[in-house]
């Protein structure tokens, strides 16, 4: 059955049939063939012994009256039987009383039981017969025949294998025009198989031409190709989200394998470091970085594969720009097996918001020692108005300064809290708003002290 594995199923097809007639044919005319030679054979036989019955039967009055040249009178008709070559006549006590020899051969002997018996040697039949009249036996007759056994068989033979040929290839040919039955339908369905795999489309169907098992195979053929579009759908439709995620968010999305060659980038990858995705595929950060950037990226890679899981990292990475600073949070990729063949890494600059921070901390000192100065100036007015006890117009006017600074005082704590709420967050916009706020009010506070300061100086003049 090996053989037929590289065969088509069309002459896969002509094979069996073939094989099955071959085997039918050749069981069928064998046992014709046996049993027609075991017939030619039986004819032979019968014929020889019914020749011998009917010369004994003549022979019987010769051997009652021991008259054996009339025996042999009646062995000479033998000559009118070609196939006789030789005929004796034997008497009641086994002795030869006459004979025919047309090959001039000497007479054979008596079989030793000296009774009815046939046998063959080659083309020659030995025939030995009994010859009773009356329940009495009178004598043996013996016949040697050349029977065309040998030729019969062999053009019996030639005939029923001429036959057989004859009815192999009609066989032949009905299964060359049969098996396009079976055949065609599914070298049909190989077909359309084929016309989907070279245009990677699975909206083909294939045409059912009968209701039999094949007429099943087709629809489940088409079923299966129905749901393998919805799911090929499905599949491109998902796979163009998940792309136009990645190409649209302002994060380094990059995969690489465990010996971290890059297999694959997004959009950001590509416009911060000028490299497209086919010119990346199998390469690695030495080829894109200075060799130190390039060996602590490669080490980060190589602790998410040692942790089996996410890590977050702060790297520095060289720009266009000069350096700036990304959160990577990096993990492996697992086959069905568990095994890991890849590192996702996700990598968000926070340059701006490091910068941010700065300058945060820098407005945010600015804002406390103007709040300590314009404190002290404060109290030392507030202490000189005090030490006069005489101006008491000047301790409501301190009054009311205090209540007039506690508001926008507090609104610059206020804007001092949403800063840093802001910066956490990544809200530039709003840290800009709340500086701003904040600038405003400490001006308001100046302009209070400054108007008080005014108006005590006045006061003390006056007094």
């Amino acid at each position: 059955m090996r053989l037929l594995r590289k065969v088509s199923i069309k002459n896969k097809i002509i094979v069996i049939v073939i094989s099955v007639c071959l085997l039918i044919l050749g069981l069928g005319f064998s046992l014709e063939f046996i049993y027609n030679a075991v017939n030619i054979k039986k004819g032979i036989v019968s014929r020889t012994r019914m020749n011998a019955k009917l010369i004994g039967e003549y022979c019987i009055t010769a051997l009652s009256f021991q008259y054996p040249e009339r025996a042999t009178e009646i062995l000479e008709k033998l000559k009118s039987m070609p196939e006789i070559l030789n005929g004796h006549v034997y008497d009641e006590n086994s002795k030869l009383f006459a004979s025919y020899n047309k090959t001039g051969e000497t007479p054979a002997g008596l079989n030793e039981k000296n009774v009815a018996l046939q046998r063959f040697e080659g083309d020659h039949l030995h025939v030995w017969e009994p010859i009773f009249y009356m329940g009495k036996k009178y004598g043996t007759i013996y016949l040697r025949a050349l029977t065309p056994l040998s030729q019969k068989i062999w053009t019996h033979f030639v005939v029923i294998f001429s036959l057989m040929l004859v009815l192999l290839l009609l066989s032949y040919l009905f299964a060359i025009a049969l098996q396009r039955i079976i055949s065609r339908p599914i070298l049909k369905l190989a077909e359309v198989s084929g016309d989907i795999s070279k245009r990677g489309g699975y909206s083909l169907r294939a045409e059912k031409t009968s209701e039999d098992e094949i007429g099943v195979l087709y629809d489940e053929f088409n079923s299966m190709l129905g749901q393998i579009e919805k799911r090929d759908i499905s599949l491109r439709e998902s796979e163009e989200r998940l792309k136009s995620i990645l190409d649209n968010t302002t994060s380094v999305i990059y995969l690489k394998d465990t010996q971290s060659r890059y297999i694959t980038i997004n959009s950001q990858f590509e416009e911060l470091f000028h490299i497209t995705k086919e010119r990346i595929n199998g390469k690695t950060d030495f080829d894109l970085f200075q060799a130190d950037v390039a060996e602590k990226v490669r080490a980060n890679d190589g602790i998410a594969l040692e942790q089996n899981g996410p890590v977050e990292i702060e790297e520095q990475i060289p720009q266009d720009d000069g350096f700036h600073t990304y959160i990577s949070v990096k993990f492996p990729l697992h086959d069905a097996a568990g095994t890991p063949y890849a590192v996702c890494g996700i990598s968000t600059d926070i340059t701006e918001r490091i910068q941010s921070e700065v300058k945060l901390k820098q407005y945010r000192d600015q804002l406390e020692e103007l709040v300590r100065e314009r404190t002290r100036e404060l109290e030392d007015a507030h202490a000189e108005i005090i030490s006069k006890e005489r101006l008491a117009a000047l301790g409501q006017l301190t009054a009311t300064v205090a209540h007039e600074i506690r508001n926008p005082l507090g609104t610059i704590r206020t804007s001092v809290f949403s800063i840093g709420d802001a910066i956490e967050q990544n809200q530039m916009g709003r840290v800009e708003r709340a500086i701003k706020l904040a600038e405003r009010n400490i001006r308001r506070c100046d302009g209070i002290v400054r108007l008080y300061v005014q108006e005590a100086a006045h006061l003390l003049a006056e007094a």
